[in-house]
């Protein structure tokens, strides 16, 4: 009975994760086609135990496979993985481009949500199956469990080189349910090491205690006297927090103190967050309906004499009297009940308005995240989480979500930078919404999640060892764009060396021709770009060169040092020194670009814009290609390869053939429909009348941030159902103004700056001492 309980509770939607589901069932397969019963596999065909000749008594049965083919087993289940890795790779390609519903993996698993590194579910594997011989199984196959350990150990592989944040659920993942964090737990040390890393450490909890510091320090009691008498200094103290009320109260540790300070909401919130978190006035008004609700769901359900209805200052719930226990089919109805229940409450008064303000032709817009349509002329709805704490049930004003975000903001960390572990991840937990900003681990006690901080450790210390950072996938995983070079770019790099030792080498004479190892070091905070070329430079000149960090990764100099390690150059002594300056010169500047690309991308996301960061044709004359790839390497559009590319008509072109349309009429007559054209305009009228002529691209150029969306939209509103064309801006664009051009209305900002200005990555070949 109590198999039949576990198997029939557990298929319930709410306690079921899809993904997990997903690759379950793609385990199965190994499983059950490989895991030959030992009586088969001693015969050369099933169709022998048949023969009269060969009676199974003369044969061995048993239950044992070989060695052998357990570790052919782990192969095809590691192949399976091979294969989810780039089912991801596709979707976040997807994500990316603002259609993930299109990817292979949503088609999969419809629910589907966010990733923001790319997982190495092949490596995971391998791990797990050691301690787990998941391949050698034969009777029970791949669990939910083992599924979940792979995950997290692939999430922590990936997270791990550019880790900046990590939060933490409280009960359950750290402590006890309802008990304090005690000072011999084997967390305290692991948090402390999180510190020591300059990692940015939060504890996110439920727990709402408002503005008491006191009653969350004694919750916390044993890590934080650990953090006192740990070797920490001031400003590694500084980086640990706690967002009590899911995120509704933040503190911090002071180091000066020994004890926790709250953090003014001005100083984190944002303004989005600021118009909720201070209009007590609704949120009391949700709470009273809330607490409505809690009344009549415990009274239908008839268990009113065995709970207690607890009201705080923003949180709601029910905890069972002393002596009782609430079943987790319990809990979960009454989590359930509440979500569903007090989103009619807040969205009823929308759908009321829309009805009228239908008739008048006016429209909503979308809540983020519930996909709701909400009236622009009601304040948005209270944010709120209704779950099941383990023995409780509560709904909380806020939520995780938000909580971990503003973390984010506040710290500089972005989604692929921030770690989070809770235990609550199911359809009635309080951890599940924070896969949507950022990497999570999913544990059920905090024994895993000790296992987990070690994990990590050893991760992080790899990474350090190797002395590089892995890449930094900003959301975008690393791409080889090398095969998009045509060979003639093998005669450009020819041409530098041509160029650089026109007749006699003499230093080349002083060094001779011994075998020699140099070091490519890098001694700025950069993007790496240029590796086909650099490889290309010594490849001509007779050496080798071994990578340690990908093209497209951001990499840090050592803080000691000042420098890492990027590449090493084997080859005779005269020609690495003969390849050193042309190589030096190129992977400067292509990494200079990447990383003024990169940091455009970085504010693009930053602000959620969804349109085209892309440079110009304002490049060095017989350099383009390098500028381009670069371009690419950094994440953003090259923008048209030259004038051959795409038909652009700028002013010149229209002054000297004396209209917009007649500009028009004529690129059309000779690019045909395989060329799109584009058109500056500096005022509305112009581009009016380009559109009006078959544009396909508008570009306003020089226009002020303000302008250019007033513009653009009015565009937009005037052409609606009638042409389609893009936006694009130029002139005067900078990493400090560009905030300012981010809007719907415009589809393209366009940066001469990317290859005009851009400052250099400084570099350094050393031949290595012996």
């Amino acid at each position: 009975m109590a198999s039949a309980y576990h198997v029939n509770y557990h298929l319930r939607a709410h306690k079921r994760d899809a993904f997990i589901e997903f690759i379950k069932s793609l385990l199965l397969s190994p499983f059950i086609l490989h895991s030959r019963p030992s009586s088969i596999s001693l015969v050369s065909s099933p169709l022998e135990l048949l023969d009269s000749s060969n009676p199974l008594d003369d044969l061995y049965i048993g239950v044992v496979e070989s060695s052998e083919s357990s570790i052919k087993n782990e192969e095809r289940y590691a192949e399976i993985m091979k294969r989810l890795e780039e089912l991801i790779v596709d979707h976040i390609l997807h994500q990316n481009a603002g259609v993930p519903q299109f990817s292979r993996l949503t088609q999969l698993v419809p629910s589907i949500g966010m990733f923001f590194t790319p997982l190495p579910l092949r490596e995971s594997f391998i791990r797990n199956n050691k301690t787990r011989a998941i391949a050698g199984r034969r009777f029970v196959p791949p669990s939910f469990n083992d599924v979940r350990h792979i995950l997290n150990s692939a999430q922590i592989m990936a997270v791990a080189p550019t880790l900046k944040l990590i939060t933490f659920d409280g009960d359950m993942t750290l402590y006890a349910d309802g008990a304090d964090f005690a000072q011999d737990s084997q967390l305290v040390s692991l948090l402390v090491n999180l510190l020591n890393h300059n990692l940015f450490v939060a504890i996110v909890t439920a727990a709402g205690y408002a503005n008491d510091s006191q009653r969350y320090e004694k919750r916390l009691s044993g890590l934080l006297d650990g953090m006192r008498q740990s070797d920490l200094s001031p400003e590694q103290l500084g980086r640990f927090y706690v967002f009590g009320g899911e995120c509704n109260y933040l503190f911090r540790f002071d180091a000066g103190t020994g004890r926790l300070r709250e953090v003014d909401g001005d100083v984190y919130q944002t303004e989005k967050v600021k118009r909720w978190a201070k209009d007590t006035e609704r949120i009391g008004k949700l709470l009273d309906e809330a607490g409505v609700l809690i009344n009549e769901c415990v009274g239908e359900l008839g268990i009113k004499d065995r709970v207690n209805i607890i009201r705080k200052e923003r949180a709601i719930g029910i905890v069972p009297v002393p002596g009782t226990i609430l079943s987790r089919e319990l809990q979960d109805e009454i989590a359930l009940a509440f979500q569903l229940r007090l989103k009619n409450i807040q969205t009823m008064p929308h759908y009321k308005q829309l009805k009228q303000e239908q008739k008048t032709q006016h429209f909503g817009s979308t809540s983020g995240g519930t996909g709701v349509m909400l009236s622009d002329n009601l304040p948005p709805p209270i944010p709120f989480c209704a779950f099941s704490g383990g023995r409780d049930v509560w709904i909380d004003i806020g939520n995780k979500l938000i909580g971990v975000e503003l973390l984010q903001q506040y710290l500089n960390a972005r989604e692929n930078e921030t770690l989070h572990l809770g235990d609550q991840f199911l359809g009635t937990g309080n951890d599940l919404a924070t896969r949507r900003c950022c990497t999570t681990v999913w544990i059920t006690n905090p024994l895993e999640t000790a296992e987990a901080l070690v994990e990590l450790e050893e991760e992080m210390m790899k990474n350090k060892n190797n002395s590089q950072t892995a890449f930094d996938c900003q959301k975008t995983p690393i791409m080889d764009y090398s095969h998009l070079l045509p060979p003639a770019y093998k005669k450009l790099v020819e041409s530098w060396i041509l160029e650089d030792t026109p007749t006699f080498d003499y230093g080349g004479f002083v060094v001779g021709e011994e075998e020699n190892v140099a070091l490519l070091y890098g001694k700025d905070l950069g993007v790496l770009a240029g590796v086909p070329f650099f490889t290309e430079v010594f490849r001509q000149l007779g050496c080798r060169v071994e990578w340690n960090v990908t093209e497209g990764s951001k990499f840090y100099p050592d803080s000691t040092t000042g420098r890492i390690e990027i590449a090493k150059v084997y080859g005779p002594t005269r020609q690495i020194l003969l390849g050193e300056r042309p190589a030096l010169n190129m992977i400067a500047r292509a990494s200079g670009i990447a990383t003024r690309a990169r940091r455009l991308l970085e504010l693009k996301e930053k602000h959620n814009w969804k349109g085209i960061i892309a440079g110009t044709r304002k490049t060095t004359p017989g350099f383009r290609i390098v500028e381009k790839y670069a371009m690419l390497v950094g994440g953003v559009d090259t923008h048209r390869m030259d004038l051959s590319s795409m038909i652009m008509l700028k002013d010149n072109h229209v002054w000297a053939t004396g209209s917009i349309t007649l500009a028009i009429h004529k690129a059309r007559s000779v690019g045909g429909f395989a060329l799109k054209i584009e058109v500056e305009c500096r005022t509305k009228d112009e581009a009016n009348e380009a559109i009006a002529a078959g544009a396909d691209i508008i570009m306003l150029d020089n226009y002020d941030g303000k302008s250019i969306g007033e513009c653009a939209k009015e565009l937009r509103e005037s052409w609606k159902g009638k042409k389609e064309f893009l936006v694009e801006g130029s002139g005067g664009l900078t990493e400090e103004n560009v905030a300012e051009y981010f809007c719907d209305d415009v589809d393209i900002l366009s940066f001469g700056s990317l290859s005009q200005s851009v400052p250099h990555i400084d570099f350094s070949l050393k031949i290595k001492q012996t």
